[in-house]
């Protein structure tokens, strides 16, 4: 069949995590494995027409799909892509959110995002607080910053020097 989910290039993310091994790297390739699984099932979906939708998941399996979304996906994730990953309505969507977390499906993206910037502050001096805005899905450095002394009572840069 045809690569019509970019295996090649997360093959090639794989390979190059292997070779830097750079802090958090185990964790980039697990992400890697499973985004080589999802497109894997995908393209033969696309190739048998057969469905391997998530209708009647567990409870307990939907969670883990929505935590997983929330820790891998937090800077692209939508509620209409979550919702479709769950084979579910957009409002069955944020109830599950709301039911799991507390909170709305917006807040729990911009809470995984700061909480992927905190990681990053801590784990990869090599890059900038704007590198880190951009990474995690932030459109600005003020609006971050502002968000991020919200949650964590420390700017990104106190944040950063207090957990060397």
């Amino acid at each position: 069949g045809r690569d019509e989910h970019g295996l090649k290039m997360i093959f090639d993310d794989l390979e190059a995590e292997l070779i830097r091994k750079e802090i958090g790297y185990t964790i980039k390739i697990r992400n890697c494995l499973e985004r080589i699984l999802i497109s894997t099932v995908r393209d033969i979906n696309n190739i048998t027409g057969v469905s391997l939708s998530l209708v009647n998941l567990p409870d307990e399996k939907r969670h883990s799909i929505v935590d997983d979304a929330f820790l891998y996906s937090y800077k692209t994730i939508t509620l209409e892509g979550l919702a479709e990953l769950l084979n579910l309505s957009c409002r069955q969507t944020q109830r599950i959110i709301k039911e799991r977390y507390s909170m709305n499906f917006s807040e729990m993206r911009t809470k995984s995002r700061l909480n992927a910037a905190a990681n990053f502050l801590i784990l990869e001096q090599k890059y900038t607080i704007d590198q880190i805005t951009e990474m995690t899905g932030f459109s600005n450095r003020t609006y971050f910053s502002s968000l991020f002394k919200k949650q964590f009572g420390l700017s990104p840069v106190e944040y950063r020097k207090r957990h060397k």
